[in-house]
């Protein structure tokens, strides 16, 4: 999953690491991204500064540093929803169990990040052959 893009960008992460661009106060992980015709959050993997971020969203007009509302999910998630989340990220070419043990607590606590994770396993262009994700 995150092999590609590591891999297109690996020079200018490695330029990032080396220069410790990725250490100061203005990196950060959540960030509200500012459009011409709307804002949408995201958080990164690992944390960056705007400049890094801005060039990972094209037509953006600015970012800004944003602290999540996390909202609660209805019900943890269910023991065939971690199984298949782990093997979706694996297949995907996460292999830091550490990485994905965080991602499933976010899901425990964060709806909004769980139903988001779930329709994007259900996305064609990311599903794992056999497996279909529902949300809760």
């Amino acid at each position: 999953m995150f092999l590609p893009d590591l891999t297109a960008h690996k020079a200018r992460i490695i330029a990032a690491l080396e220069s410790g661009r990725m250490r100061g106060d203005l990196v950060h992980r959540d960030w509200k991204v500012t459009y011409p015709n709307r804002d949408t959050d995201c958080t990164t993997s690992p944390a960056i500064d705007v400049e890094e971020l801005l060039a990972w969203h094209p037509g953006a007009v600015g970012a800004e540093i944003c602290t999540p509302q996390p909202e609660n999910p209805s019900k943890p998630l269910t023991d065939r929803e971690i199984q298949a989340l782990t093997q979706w990220l694996q297949r995907g070419g996460e292999t830091d169990l550490g990485s994905i043990d965080r991602l499933i607590e976010r899901c425990n606590r964060d709806r909004t990040h769980k139903n988001a994770l779930f329709r994007w396993m259900n996305d064609r262009q990311y599903q794992c052959k056999g497996f279909t994700a529902n949300e809760n």
